[in-house]
């Protein structure tokens, strides 16, 4: 089976070529399958066969997911409605291919769009149609929305777990 890779490719190349025909097959399945099953159990299974690496507990609602041996979901974490995680970009007659990590407990806004080489530290939140551009990290425990990019939130620092509660 035909497994991605990253890297940069020549369009013209046996690589891009291989890599666009999956993609075409990929294209079918969504429209005459998963689009109808965005949100079910079913569909993580899908991107598990195709290989991505989704954990436990994650609830993907959209069917705009590419590159799917390059891309890792942690535990808990939930991908918005028609949301776009995708590991490739076209620049220069080059295909470039990177890897997308989007960690435990992440929120992906609804239509929001992760490109290739973005991380999602564990905690992070990307808002409701904004665009984590190529390569760039969200820290732990942030929010971040729109685009351009641009920060919401840090993160509040608590007290450690099982201190500052009342003494008895």
């Amino acid at each position: 089976m035909f497994r991605s890779r990253e890297g940069d490719y020549p369009f013209v190349s046996a690589y891009a070529i291989r890599w666009a025909f999956l993609g075409s097959l990929t294209g079918l399945a969504k429209i005459l399958i998963l689009n109808h099953i965005k949100g079910m159990p079913i569909l993580n299974t899908f991107y598990r066969v195709m290989g991505a690496r989704i954990g436990r507990n994650v609830l993907i609602n959209s069917s705009n997911l590419f590159d799917f041996d390059l891309i890792e979901i942690g535990d808990n974490a939930f991908i918005g409605g028609d949301a776009v995680i995708i590991g490739h970009v076209g620049e220069g007659g080059l295909l470039r291919i990177r890897a997308v990590r989007i960690g435990a407990r992440c929120t992906v806004g609804q239509s929001s769009v992760v490109f290739p080489g973005a991380t999602m530290e564990d905690g992070s939140v990307l808002g409701a149609l904004s665009l984590l551009p190529k390569g760039k990290t969200l820290p732990a425990g942030t929010v971040w929305g729109g685009n351009p990019l641009h920060e919401i939130r840090r993160p509040v620092a608590g007290p450690p777990a099982g201190e500052g509660a009342a003494e008895a």
